[in-house]
């Protein structure tokens, strides 16, 4: 199974306790009350960057890495597997990596395949805050349960055409698992993630642990958040990909 990372920085101001009914409720309001247990849409706009550590784990094997993230859209990821620097980077134009450990030592660009659902990961407060500007459609499946608790479920079709499901827990309005398509080399995944560690940083509800699987298969990763930084200082220097690489590009 390929290796990827799929982190959801989701923040909150307070949790939401009062539950709501779905006959009662459009999908705006549905919406702005997820935004709102998330800390507020102005609250979440002022976030210009995020960085934080933390350790992946993956068949019996932890892997600590970094992952910081800045707006409008760079995203940069370094983890280090069996004493090898690997790193996965997308620049607001170009997406590279280094992967010693999978046979690529020097940088080299980022399959599109493989850039589009990066691409992603650079998003800034889920999916949900600024869904319309983002070009997203979302609809409302209904009410379901998830170990025994109720949930929303909502249908989320991306400006590409990706289909996603997103439930929400009813009582705190907090995103607890996605479901989605994921394709890589060719070959098209069911990746489900589960959400949870909610703990408060700054104002902010973050989940500090997602545990993601395929559907029959036994192997899981997981996400653990070890510290997480709001708004610290980044140079763009790091986003950028080695000049002679760039320039083997565009020839």
């Amino acid at each position: 199974m390929k290796r990827f990372i799929n982190i959801f920085i989701i923040s909150s101001l307070i949790l939401v306790p009062v539950a709501i009914s779905l006959a009662e409720n459009s999908i705006n309001d549905i919406i702005h009350k997820n935004t709102e247990s998330m800390g507020g849409i102005k609250k979440w706009k002022s976030v210009k960057t995020l960085k934080m550590h933390g350790i992946m784990k993956m068949n019996g094997m932890e892997f600590p890495f970094k992952m910081i993230k800045k707006r409008p859209n760079k995203l940069f990821i370094s983890y280090e597997v069996q004493d090898m620097q690997g790193m996965q980077v997308y620049d607001g134009k170009v997406g590279w990596m280094v992967m010693p450990f999978m046979g690529i030592p020097e940088p080299e660009v980022m399959p599109l395949e493989q850039l589009k659902e990066f691409i992603k990961q650079a998003d800034i407060g889920g999916p949900l805050i600024n869904s319309k500007e983002k070009g997203y459609s979302i609809e409302l499946v209904g009410e379901t349960t998830i170990e025994n608790s109720p949930v929303i479920e909502l249908k989320m079709i991306e400006s590409d055409g990706q289909i996603s499901s997103i439930f929400i827990d009813i009582d705190t309005m907090l995103e607890i698992k996605t479901q989605k398509k994921v394709n890589q080399m060719d070959t098209t995944w069911d990746v489900i993630t589960n959400i949870g560690d909610y703990k408060a940083i700054e104002g902010f509800m973050v989940p500090h642990s997602t545990a993601s699987s395929i559907p029959g298969s036994t192997s899981q990763q997981i996400i653990e958040i070890l510290s997480l930084e709001i708004n610290p200082e980044i140079d763009n220097s790091i986003f950028i990909m080695p000049v002679n690489q760039v320039s083997e590009l565009i020839k």
